[in-house]
């Protein structure tokens, strides 16, 4: 494969280059699973007849979706399935039918002749079609890139109805797409995967194999990947991967490394028209090209543009000719256009294509910037951004949410790769992020809007660029209650990968509100939920909080935590209690807690968060949800044993009766450990961590409990462990129980049940507790 058009000497063997990548599978409930062996598409038909016990197990799966990010190895893959089909190392199909969607411009049976079938071939349309159909459980049809089949083909073509089994039903189809398109079109597919990637390792081992013939090259550029966080980030798509083994070559005396996907392909872009002038004898001005390279370049941003917005991928040479004139032959030349022909055997027209999607969506972003960042083009500037986020016009009196979740998945790398671009100089987009906030609209349309805007805003934080400039333009028109938890709505669909950004964008309009708080008449934040997946980032987003004195209502939803030493958490916590003076309600779930240690160093103790809950004046609610912690490294031990481990939580009990005689508006608190549970996959025993008390701490507890005329509702989940004394204590108190409270109740850890329990292999959303 020769996988740089503008390296002609890069010639580099399918079989040899082939690295492996990492994939998921989603189960039945929807959930991505790591597939362990799978590393290739091979594997997944190798997997599947594997598991098959008789003739007709395999006719179950025919239908298999396959997603990957931009650049992840899709296509690559895709070839070196059917390279080994061709090799003889995938049995399994009589025929295998590999079609790029981009080539696709009529009917399945005519693209399978154009596309693959050579010109002197004595095999008539209908012979090869009469065989598809009579043989079709021994052939396969790899459909390459189906989010770049164009609208005008989807009009003619029935592609679909094959991949819905409207057509050659018995057929097996395996179709590409990028994660976020195409996902009505595929949801009748019998098994999805995902490529999530390689990992630095194997991103270690292709620069290996890249510079085979200087190895100390190769040493260099790891090291720089070590160095480096953000490229590291990078280096993990096998695209990029190349990319950047290119740049290193081109700059290797400058040691320069890019810092974000975008400068990766502005580094690409300059590396290639240097090596065209140097062909052509070019002398550069310093690091400026001649101004006919200059302009063939702005001429390829402008047809990348035009091409997108038109859903065009592919581009007449005869066209360019006529449209572009003189400028033509250096745009056709400079190495970012491969050339190719049509499948019309009648009639044949030249075509020309960038090298990958990815190129064509740089070069457009690029192109929009240019608009954008010159004053004396800034109205022109504005109405390139209005179309390529879905604005509406500034006359217009409501949102178009719908519009905007449609333009994010048609152009999701073109505005990534703007932001990337303009950095600090994305006030443009952010003044009518304003505007748009500014319109009348429902309460739900402007919660989708903020969530919008803070993940665009997000966008702009990479490598370090606008800090918080840019939220001070939007921060005075977002709503004072801030939330990511909008995934029910299907307009949110296109930005579900967009998570860290949204965390990143809402630290700076934290940071901005927390610069003007003393000022006059400033609208202030005063109510956030949100959903974070990791504990790493939440603790930093307590800290963050903690600093923001305005807040009256904290809503946390953490997904899992992988930390050895809960105490942290806890004093964390309790400082953010106590620095929020006006906070009213608090709430925290965190779903799965792991460790890699024996050691539970104070898991579960909550003394310093009580402590400052008992302390505060106005906080009223006060939801704490934790899970009993799971230790998964201990492969020494039984599956089947479940390990129990105590604690003595004497000193908590004593903070929490403090909270319930000291603080004298609380009216809602609510405390539960529930059991985590395990991956089966891991051969540890699963284990929880149950706490101990003293009678008297509880009765003390209790008797406090009696005395409180302000609580209306308390729970203890999981906090005591099952004894007999213990219980007839809290039965007396239940006996007992004041009239204030509407709901009281105090739920002892009970371990036979925890030892009966089956440990799915599936991890639940927090939002089951």
């Amino acid at each position: 494969m020769r996988p740089l058009p503008w390296c002609e000497d890069l010639n580099l063997p399918l079989r040899e280059v082939y690295t492996n990548l990492q994939y998921q599978r989603r189960d039945d409930r929807g959930h991505f699973k790591d597939t362990g062996m799978i590393v290739s598409l091979e594997d997944i038909y190798k997997t599947s007849k594997g598991q098959a016990k008789n003739d007709d197990a395999r006719s179950g799966v025919r239908r298999i979706r396959v997603e990957g990010d931009p650049g992840i190895g899709k296509s690559c893959s895709c070839q070196k399935l059917a390279h080994d089909w061709s090799s003889g190392k995938l049995d399994d199909f009589k025929a295998v039918l590999f079609l790029e969607m981009r080539h696709m411009s009529g009917k399945v049976k005519d693209a399978i002749f154009e596309q693959l079938l050579p010109e002197d071939t004595n095999m008539t349309q209908d012979q090869l079609w009469s065989y598809i159909q009579e043989n079709q459980d021994d052939v396969l049809f790899i459909l390459d890139g189906l989010d770049e089949l164009s609208q005008t083909a989807r009009e003619v073509t029935d592609v679909m109805a094959l991949i819905q089994g409207k057509i050659l039903r018995n057929c097996h189809v395996l179709v590409t797409s990028r994660p976020y398109h195409c996902v009505k079109d595929l949801e009748k597919c019998h098994e999805f995967y995902k490529i999530v990637g390689y990992s630095i390792k194997n991103s270690f081992e292709f620069i290996q194999k890249y510079f085979s013939k200087t190895p100390e090259t190769a040493t260099k550029l790891s090291d720089q990947l070590f160095r480096h966080q953000n490229l590291s980030r990078i280096a993990v798509n096998p695209l990029n991967n190349v990319l950047i083994c290119i740049v290193w070559e081109d700059n290797v005396n400058e040691g320069r490394v890019p810092t974000s996907p975008a400068e990766l392909y502005e580094m690409i872009v300059y590396s290639v028209a240097k090596r065209y002038c140097a062909k052509k004898d070019i002398q550069l001005e310093g690091d400026r090209f001649p101004t006919n390279v200059e302009q063939a370049l702005r001429c390829l941003r402008k047809l990348s543009w035009e091409g997108l917005q038109q859903d065009q991928l592919q581009f007449n040479i005869d066209d360019i000719k006529e449209k572009f004139g003189h400028n033509a032959d250096d745009m056709l030349a400079i190495g970012l256009l491969t050339r190719d022909n049509s499948f019309s055997r009648i009639k044949r027209t030249h075509f020309c294509a960038f090298l990958h999607k990815t190129f064509q969506e740089y070069l457009a972003a690029y192109y929009v910037s240019e608009w954008v960042k010159q004053e004396s083009t800034s109205k022109a500037g504005i109405e390139y951004l209005r179309s390529l986020f879905g604005m509406t016009k500034a006359t217009a009196c409501n949102v178009d949410i719908e519009l905007m979740s449609a333009n994010r998945e048609r152009y999701r790398e073109v505005q990534n790769m703007l932001l990337s671009v303009l950095g600090d100089s994305s006030g443009l987009l952010f003044e009518l992020f304003a505007e748009e906030l500014s319109k009348d609209g429902c309460k739900e349309d402007k919660n989708l809007l903020s969530f919008f805007c803070i993940t665009f805003l997000g966008r702009t934080c990479e490598a370090g660029k606008a800090e918080f400039r840019l939220a001070e333009i939007v921060a005075p028109c977002l709503p004072q209650h801030i939330t990511n938890d909008v995934w029910g709505h299907a307009a949110c669909n296109s930005f579900k990968f967009d998570h860290v950004e949204w965390i990143d964008g809402l630290t700076q309009v934290i940071r901005c509100q927390r610069k003007v708080a003393m000022s006059p008449n400033v609208r202030l934040i005063q109510h956030v939920t949100i959903i974070e997946l990791i504990l790493s980032s939440g603790l930093n987003l307590l800290k963050e909080l903690s600093e923001m004195q305005s807040l009256k209502h904290i809503n946390l939803c953490i997904g899992c935590a992988s930390a050895p030493d809960f105490s942290h958490y806890d004093s964390m916590l309790a400082d953010m209690i106590m620095k929020l003076r006006y906070l009213r309600s608090l709430g925290v779930k965190i779903g799965h807690w792991f460790g890699e240690s024996k050691e539970a160093r104070g898991f579960g103790k909550l003394t310093a968060t009580l402590q400052s809950i008992s302390e505060h004046t106005t906080l009223e609610i006060v939801q704490l949800h934790h899970p009993i912690i799971n230790w998964f490294m201990d492969f020494s031990a039984d599956k089947g044993d479940k390990k129990l481990v105590t604690f003595d939580v004497d000193a908590m009990v004593h903070k929490l009766k403090e909270c319930v005689t000291k603080n004298k508006v609380l009216t809602r608190l609510r405390l539960s450990w529930k059991i985590g549970e395990n991956y089966v996959s891991i051969p540890s025993p699963p284990t929880a961590y149950k706490g101990i008390c003293s009678s008297q701490a509880l009765s003390d507890l209790c008797l406090a409990i009696q005395g409180n005329r302000t609580l209306e509702t308390l729970t203890i989940d999981g906090m005591f462990s099952e004894s007999e004394g213990h219980q007839e204590i809290i039965d007396q108190l239940m006996r007992n129980k004041p009239a204030n409270f509407e709901e009281l109740g105090i739920i002892m850890f009970n371990s036979e049940q925890y030892s009966q329990r089956i440990f799915s292999s599936n991890i639940d959303s927090i939002q089951a507790y």
